[in-house]
């Protein structure tokens, strides 16, 4: 069963720009970045009460990212739940 939605994902072309924007027009908490090698993808965290907006954007232009933003601007790319039983 879901539980909570752990994080919201947003893939951005340009991270310190949005990073950026997030602060300065949402007033957002930023807790830092992560790179992560093999999703291919810098990460930056934006925890909020019960979940958290991620901006994902691609390290060195490669990955899945990459793949996405050439066919979008950048946007909303998944949303990822909690549950109390993955298997099920």
């Amino acid at each position: 069963m879901i539980t909570g939605l752990d994080h919201i994902a947003v893939a951005v072309p340009d991270l310190d720009k949005a990073i950026k924007r997030f602060l300065e027009d949402f007033g957002l908490t930023y807790e830092g970045t992560e790179d992560v090698e093999t999703a291919k993808t810098s990460t930056a965290f934006f925890p909020l009460k019960s979940t958290s907006i991620e901006l994902v954007s691609p390290l060195r232009g490669e990955g899945p990212i990459a793949k996405y933003l050439e066919k979008k601007p950048g946007g909303l790319h998944h949303l990822c739940f909690s549950t109390d039983d993955i298997v099920a």
